[in-house]
């Protein structure tokens, strides 16, 4: 299936779509009009990756001079823009029945047939681990 994917999409959120046509297409489920919520799947991975990458990088806090000087501690803003990508992300993937929940109702097999580096396991382990 092709995809109209932006231009300026990390890699990371391209391999992550195509995983995810990849394993939609091996269970012979994916139709033209799941076409926008891939490619809708796709920005919002790049949104998840970079914030992600900064909260990996920064810190989920930095510090910051208060009015009075002192040195507060504030929550990164990134950290809130990851979590919702991230929610965003599994609701859609919900949608295409690839979440963890979505294939135990589904009885679908599950996706280990992917590369051990594939943006779409990866993301997988990073949700298993906050449930």
């Amino acid at each position: 299936m092709k995809l109209n994917l932006p231009e300026l999409l990390c890699d990371q959120a391209v391999a992550f779509v195509n995983d995810l046509v990849e394993e939609l297409e091996r269970q012979d489920v994916i139709q033209e009009l799941d076409k926008p919520l891939l490619e809708l799947a796709g920005s919002i991975y790049h949104v998840y990756f970079i914030s992600r990458k900064s909260v990996l990088t920064e810190g989920p806090t930095y510090k910051a001079k208060g009015y009075t000087g002192d040195v507060l501690i504030k929550a990164n803003p990134n950290l809130k823009i990851m979590v919702d990508a991230q929610i965003q992300l599994m609701k859609i993937i919900g949608e295409l029945g690839l979440s963890p929940r979505s294939r135990k109702q589904l009885s679908s097999l599950p996706i280990s047939h992917l590369d051990t580096d594939s943006p779409l396991k990866e993301f997988f382990k990073t949700v298993e681990k906050r449930n």
